[in-house]
């Protein structure tokens, strides 16, 4: 990958975008495909994120889903519950 596109992915890196963080308070739900190729891969870092928001005192829940993986399946499976997640905080 060239300089500029790891830069433009840097942008959207949610482990980069945690550490600068500095707004009001979070709270975070991570689901994740324990069969995701991509976690398997160790393209996927989940500890990472997890670890920089331990450091930042951001709330985080993250659940490990056995017998999902990285497809729309695993999507659509979770999707209302992190709906209502954010519902909570939009006060809607």
């Amino acid at each position: 990958p060239s300089f500029l596109s790891l830069c433009l992915f840097q942008a959207y890196d949610a482990t980069l975008l945690a550490a600068s963080y500095s707004g009001p308070q979070l709270d975070i739900l991570i689901d994740q495909g324990r069969d995701d190729q991509f976690l398997s891969a160790s393209q996927l870092l989940p500890d990472n994120l997890i670890a920089v928001c331990s450091e930042k005192k951001i709330p985080v829940v993250f659940r490990l889903q056995p017998g999902y993986d990285h497809s729309y399946f695993f999507i659509y499976s979770f999707i209302n519950e992190h709906i209502k997640h954010h519902a909570k905080f939009l006060n809607a």
